[in-house]
């Protein structure tokens, strides 16, 4: 499995019609791919402009598939980069060490 961490920070007033920008285009959109095993979308907490989407896939073919041939580049939507101030993406390879849970 590969873990994609992809952040943004956008500009300042933008973070509630990026946040709707997000919901309505960017996670439908990755909800439909073959391949996606998870999806977690969130902002900084207190403010700041800036969001992260975390997604896991099966494999970096799945990944490919979605992202293209430049996939180790931030996938931006079009019209998604008139918000964007900066964007920047890691991928990690899944290596559990344990499933420990609380209790």
């Amino acid at each position: 499995m590969i873990i994609r961490v992809w952040r943004a920070k956008v500009h300042k007033g933008m973070e509630v019609e990026f946040w709707s920008f997000l919901q309505a285009q960017a996670v439908p959109l990755m909800h439909r791919q073959p391949g996606l095993t998870a999806l977690h979308v969130g902002s900084i907490l207190w403010g700041g402009g800036e969001f992260v989407i975390v997604s896991t896939w099966q494999d970096l073919d799945a990944l490919q598939t979605f992202a293209g041939e430049r996939w180790r580049d931030p996938f931006i939507l079009p019209g998604e980069e008139r918000f964007l101030i900066r964007a920047w993406v890691d991928h990690y390879h899944d290596q559990v060490v344990s499933d420990h849970r609380p209790p």
